[in-house]
């Protein structure tokens, strides 16, 4: 059989996959719709765990799916809700190394745009020959050159899937691609803003320590500090670690956390006084805007999130006391003077009581 006779015995059976997978997902989809679709690559199938009211297929179950044979590609399909988006997410795909036979590459593709999906995000680990560019950096692909001496195209073209000659000049969507780079703007923006602010805030903070030294009521001290101690030895026996493991004692760490209570205390007294004479409140409107926000944190549990800070008082005081706490400190930095000073990215996100256990 010649190679053309093999391609076209073999495009009749791929639309036939195509379109059996595509009935498969559409029936386990529900209320869903996805319009978007992710590729995970190599160390990001983590995504797909994020992934809410998931449903899972395995591509064994999808005719004309890959099996795959590389380490850390699960093979499944996972349709859900990521950030409140309708979304599939291709967890492990069939590198091309792996096999002489392009169809099982073009049935995921295929059938993911013979359900609805009109957005596909590729993802993969990759190399770089610029030395800048540093292990785990994020990067986006604007276009590519194709070495491997074949194409997914090649053999037999089915009309129903698309002309015969693709063009590539948009193969790589400028338009997503800006959007891409402008959200990775914005999201630098707020970690730098938000890591000078708290750079910023435990400046103050230790300024305020230093000049106001008293002895801050045993009570209050004793209760923020058993608060503290109880969930750091519940957050040590659930990981299994001990005082060893963190190069320190029971009795040392139990003393820095005791520090650490006092002057959690006394400043909360001083910031509370501050507020209290400037007249400063937290509105019931502040507290639901931030109820909505941790409700938002987590979609598709909104209404419980809402609920549990409609019925607890205790977490509601506990929303409370941060937004009083930024709004004092905003007053006293309103009234200091405050110099602009620009530090190395390292030197701003460097967790200083890190070093100070280390020396």
């Amino acid at each position: 059989m010649s190679p053309q006779t093999a391609s076209a015995a073999s495009a009749t059976p791929h639309a036939a996959n195509v379109a059996a997978s595509a009935r498969i997902i559409l029936t386990k989809l529900g209320s869903l719709k996805p319009k978007v679709a992710v590729i995970l690559g190599s160390g990001l199938g983590g995504l797909g765990d994020k992934i809410e009211n998931a449903v899972k297929i395995s591509y064994a179950d999808l005719p004309g799916f890959p099996v795959l044979t590389v380490v850390g590609h699960a093979g499944e399909l996972i349709a859900g809700k990521l950030n409140g988006v309708d979304v599939i997410a291709f967890k492990g795909r069939k590198h091309f190394y792996e096999t002489d036979d392009p169809y099982p590459l073009k049935t995921m593709i295929r059938t993911a745009k013979a359900v609805g999906v009109e957005v596909l995000f590729v993802s993969n680990a990759a190399g770089s020959l610029r030395a800048d560019i540093k292990v785990s950096e994020l990067m986006a692909i604007s276009d590519h050159i194709n070495f491997l001496g074949t194409n997914p195209l090649i053999g037999a073209n089915d009309e129903e899937f698309g002309p015969r000659f693709v063009p590539l000049s948009d193969a790589w969507d400028a338009e997503l691609r800006d959007k891409l780079k402008q959200a990775a703007r914005d999201r630098l923006a707020a970690e730098f803003a938000g890591a000078t602010r708290q750079r910023l805030k435990r400046t103050l903070l230790d300024r305020l320590d230093e000049n106001h030294k008293f002895e801050a009521p045993p009570s209050l001290v004793d209760e923020e500090f058993n608060l503290m101690w109880n969930s750091v030895k519940a957050e040590m026996e659930s990981s299994g670690k001990t005082f060893a493991d963190e190069n320190t004692t029971e009795e040392a760490a139990r003393e820095e956390y005791r520090t650490i209570a006092d002057r959690r205390v006394r400043l909360g007294l001083v910031l509370s006084e501050i507020g209290e004479k400037n007249k400063i409140t937290v509105t019931d409107d502040e507290v639901s805007r931030a109820v909505i926000e941790r409700a938002r944190s987590m979609p598709g549990r909104e209404k419980e999130v809402w609920d549990y800070y409609r019925n607890n008082a205790n977490a509601l005081a506990q929303l409370r006391a941060p937004i009083f706490e930024d709004k004092v400190v905003d007053f006293i930095l309103e009234l200091a003077n405050v110099t602009e000073k620009k530090v190395p990215k390292e030197d701003l996100f460097k967790d200083e009581d890190a070093e100070k256990s280390a020396a």
